[in-house]
């Protein structure tokens, strides 16, 4: 320490100190002064700079102050600005080299970093440095502002101006050369023992020439310039006295202006103007006071027009409640990008009228139509069509809504009228007319549309509040079938009138229930209902018919209700077993290897007839001449592909109604929407080709709302859809349980390596750009992976150990069984199936089994003996041959060994035991390998929920349907 003048283990006090350099002006520094006994300071000093600061004991403000005093030190600022590379001794660069232009340099660097210091220096005690003299004056910088008023004194020789300032309305004596100006812009003032800032910010140099002159004389040959360019902006900015001419205030009531421009990228925008009077201001002008002179003679006019902060930041406000978004200088966008502008315009013109909003349009060539508009839809009801007749109004102008059917569309919103002017079609007519226009036949007379979308039409009406809104009658309520051998549930007599409703419209229906509602007992209700008060005349053309059934004229034909029933080949028998316990409805099936012998010879008289889906592809060509009063469609998701032949021999059937039955109406896509409603009602989703444009991309990928509603639209009439959560409240509860294996060394590293191999090759393809035309060894890569996740012996049959999830399925398996309940175990994978039964085997427990091999009769004595004679506990089942259409109640416990990429196959299998019937809670063990592709599934499946509940439920993607990127998630 002994190099130090202070010596800091005597008492001190640290001080700012203000002192003037010859070439940089005011400067300041942070001094320790000794502190003697009387509390005087003491002659010892010392300035503190950032390397001996350590050594004092600065609060947190004094050594962020001292970081910025060591900027603006002399020393600091010649490293800075020294505009040459040659070394200068400090006197040296600011006697030799310090020049003007370095001076506007460092001036405004020094006086920002001033500021910032002396602003936190206000009511404290700052000392004055003269002669090394740190201490040698107090001084304060004062807490309340001065003002400064400008005086113009014009007579016929010169204009005479001065300045006075005011403290707390005592006038300051400043120009006695005691004042200084410490900072210039804004200025700050040392007069005597105080530093003064000014109400109005004011530039240094307007009050510098005062402080040595008593007044500034103008003379009367540059009078006129000096009171345009000096005295005019100064009455803008600063208060005036004047004598001999007059500054007039004036006061006007401003109105808001919107104009019409480009932006940059020929984008619409508003741009803000503000009119006072016959003035006008740019939003984005900071000048708040405009002064226009007027000269006449020699006598001079100001007219000072000043602006209102508040009530203009009160209009830029409306303009950010109504949409619309400050982009830059004064223009105005809208806030949503895919919002028309003019649109907002419109749709808030009452409120922008009614604050006194201006819009003007005069600078652009094309002209928008801002005002009124309105759409008035009269429909009415005819035969098979629904006549519509509609007129839209723009303003004054009267048009037939069909002129403006091709605008909405494609998407046009723009739309000329006769006068020019461009109606911009509100977002709202695309929203709620695009799907009834995309529907409806243009004619002579106006616009046609198909009776099956009554649900479009009755969106509308609904949206309109008018009170009789039905177009379709579905109210009406019909007689429950004397002789259905049950009592149905509430919501199924609900399912059973709405299926009587749409008959009477000649309507098709899409019953949609949860599985395990009893969507059977409900068609069967329905068939009965006809059994028994169908009264209908013989058949018309009874000739080509008998011949059909190769029948001669003797045979009597009943004239009666003819079903055809297509269901999967293992219901067939579930179908006949519940026609004889529930109905007294005769029915035939028509399966089997000598089906057409037989069916030539009963099906005449039957009131159903059963058959498969293969037997129907099979013997289209005779089916499909065969007029039936319903064809009816089970687990109608078999025909979700539309270019499959299973489908495509459904859409060749004839019936009077089309019925679908199915638990998963949307399974992989919703594409299988549009083939079900194809058979349902023919054309009620349009084409394939455009369904797949208009609403597949849209809902899939980007989840569109408004394509989800009106999707909903169209299908709503005619889906019945309830879940068991919302009617079967009475249903034992369901338990969902993963349990997460763990695979055992070898498993795990066969797995690795088979991953490594796949992903390598999966990389490779995505590179190489091959990965379409090499997709199906990708996708078998993915099946392995999967198999080994199980276990490896799937893959490898000589794989001799054990696998870490088959250790936990025969643990959970002896503990369900020695607990005396009943399980179906299901897996996709036979082999997998093979695995446990061995292990059965050898444990000598008993089981049944169930894979695509065996037969529909075999199957449904298989199920009878499980529910009846419960003489196996375990059931095993192949998840896509069994999960659907059986009931296995007596089981309480459902183990799915693999999850399946659709997680609607898995509900399925579930629902084979948790559905109607059930009385036990139902226990669901999903089991899965950890760290392995059965985990990404799971991911994958809460991802690619893409169909909203709005339509009708959340359903899953195959794995066909998984991308580039899905894969190569799947394998990381």
């Amino acid at each position: 320490m002994s190099n130090l003048r202070l010596d800091t283990k005597e008492p001190y006090q640290i001080i700012y100190s203000l002192s003037k350099h010859p070439q940089l002006g005011y400067l300041i520094d942070l001094v320790a002064v000794k502190l003697m006994n009387n509390g005087q300071f003491g002659l010892q000093s010392q300035k503190i700079h950032l390397k001996t600061s350590k050594d004092f004991n600065l609060s947190d403000d004094q050594l962020l102050n001292l970081k910025i005093i060591d900027e603006i030190s002399p020393e600091q600022i010649q490293k800075k600005f020294n505009p040459t590379k040659k070394e200068y001794k400090i006197n040296d660069f600011y006697n030799k080299v310090f020049d003007e232009e370095i001076e506007k340099k460092t001036y405004p660097f020094i006086e920002k970093r001033l500021l910032k210091i002396l602003t936190t220096l206000v009511n404290q005690n700052i000392y004055l440095e003269k002669d090394k003299n740190y201490t040698y004056k107090k001084i304060k910088i004062e807490e309340e502002q001065a003002s400064v008023l400008f005086h113009f004194r014009k007579n016929e020789e010169a204009t005479n101006y001065f300045i006075t300032i005011k403290h707390q309305e005592q006038r300051l004596n400043f120009n006695n050369q005691n004042s200084d100006i410490i900072i210039k812009e804004p200025a700050w003032m040392l007069y005597e023992n105080k530093i003064f800032t000014f109400t109005k910010p004011i530039e240094g140099k307007k009050i510098i020439p005062f402080l040595t002159k008593k007044y500034i004389s103008i003379p009367k040959h540059s009078e006129s310039i000096h009171f345009e360019k000096f005295v005019k902006p100064l009455i803008e900015k600063y208060d005036v006295y004047a004598e001999g001419f007059t500054i007039l205030s004036e006061k006007f009531k401003a109105k808001p202006v919107l104009k019409t421009t480009l932006f940059l990228d020929n984008s619409l925008c508003l741009s803000l103007y503000f009119n006072y009077g016959n003035y006008q201001f740019s939003y984005n002008s900071v000048k708040m006071v405009s002064v226009v002179m007027k000269k006449d003679d020699h006598s001079y006019v100001f007219h000072r027009i000043a602006r209102s902060k508040v009530w203009e930041s009160q209009m830029v406000d409306l303009l950010l409640k109504i949409g619309l978004k400050h982009l830059e200088g004064a223009v105005f966008v809208s806030q949503n990008p895919k919002k028309n502008l003019i649109e907002t315009l419109i749709q808030n013109q009452t409120v922008l009228k009614d604050i006194g909003f201006e819009i003007d349009q005069s600078t652009m060539q094309k002209k928008f139509f801002i005002g009124e508009s309105s759409l008035n839809l009269n429909i009415q009801n005819s035969n098979d069509w629904f006549d519509l007749n509609a007129e839209v109004k723009f303003g004054e102008f009267s048009i037939p809504f069909i002129k403006l059917k091709h605008h909405i569309l494609k998407g046009q919103k723009e739309f000329e009228l006769p006068d020019g002017n461009i109606a911009i079609i509100p977002d709202e007519w695309f929203q709620k007319y695009s799907a009834i226009l995309d529907s409806a036949l243009e004619t002579n007379q106006g616009l046609k549309i198909k009776k099956h979308h009554f649900g479009l039409l009755e969106e509308y009406l609904n949206q309109q509040n008018e009170a009789n809104n039905q177009l379709i009658n579905t109210n009406q309520i019909f007689d429950l079938p004397k002789h259905l051998n049950c009592q149905l549930r509430p919501y199924q007599i609900e399912g059973f009138q709405w299926l009587m409703n749409l008959n009477q419209n000649q309507l098709g229906a899409c019953l949609a229930d949860d599985m395990g509602l009893g969507k059977t007992l409900q068609i069967l209700a329905f068939l009965q209902y006809f059994k028994e008060h169908f009264k209908g005349d013989v058949i018309n053309n009874e000739k080509e018919q008998l011949d059909l059934f190769g029948l001669n004229q003797s045979n009597e034909l009943k004239p009666q209700k003819r079903s055809l029933i297509v269901v999967p080949t293992a219901l067939v028998y579930n179908w006949k077993n519940e026609i004889e316990k529930f109905t007294q409805l005769s029915y035939f099936i028509y399966t089997g290897g000598n089906r057409t012998k037989e069916f030539n010879q009963q099906i005449s008289n039957k009131d159903i007839i059963i058959t498969s889906y293969g037997t129907l592809r099979n013997d289209i060509s005779i089916l499909k001449n065969i007029e039936f009063d319903f064809v009816i469609l089970d687990e109608a998701q078999a025909i979700k592909n539309p270019s499959s032949q299973t489908a495509q021999s459904v859409f060749e059937l004839t019936g009077k109604q089309h019925i679908a039955m199915t638990g998963t109406p949307i399974e992989n896509s919703i594409i299988d929407l549009w083939s079900i409603f194809n058979f349902a009602n023919k054309g009620l989703l349009g084409t394939y080709s455009s369904f797949i444009k208009k609403y597949q991309e849209s809902i899939e990928k980007y989840n569109n709302i408004l394509k989800i509603n009106e999707l909903r639209s169209i299908i709503q009439p005619f889906l019945k859809r309830r879940t068991k959560e919302q009617v079967a409240k009475d249903l034992p509860i369901k338990t969902e349980k993963t349990i997460f294996c763990v695979m055992n060394e070898a498993q795990k590293e066969i797995y690795d390596k088979t991953k490594t191999i796949f992903r390598n090759e999966l990389l490779k393809s995505l590179n190489e750009k091959t990965f379409n035309s090499n997709r199906l060894n990708i996708l078998n890569g993915l099946i392995r992976l999967r198999q080994i996740a199980n276990h490896p012996k799937l893959f490898d049959e000589n794989f001799k150990e054990s696998s870490g999830k088959f250790d936990q399925i025969k643990e959970q398996l002896i503990t369900v069984v020695n607990s005396g309940h009943q399980v179906l175990v299901f897996s996709q994978f036979v082999q997998h199936l093979k695995i446990v039964k061995d292990f059965l085997d050898k444990s000598l427990i008993k089981y049944l089994y169930i894979d695509g091999s065996v037969n529909s009769k075999k199957r449904q004595e298989l199920v009878d003996e499980f529910q009846n004679s419960k003489s196996a506990q375990i059931f095993l089942i192949q998840l896509k041959s069994g999960g659907a259409g059986l009931n296995l109640t007596a089981a309480d416990y459902v183990f799915i060994l693999d999850p399946w990429w659709n997680p609607a196959v898995e509900r399925q299998a579930m629902d084979r035991t948790h559905r109607i019937g059930q009385q036990n809670p139902v226990f669901v063990y999903k089991f899965i390998s950890k760290e392995t592709i059965e985990e990404k599934i799971l991911l994958l499946q809460n991802k690619k929920q893409r169909v909203s509940e709005d339509i009708l439920s959340i359903e899953e993607q195959s794995v066909n349907n998984l991308d580039e990127n899905e894969i190569k998630n799947l394998l990381e």
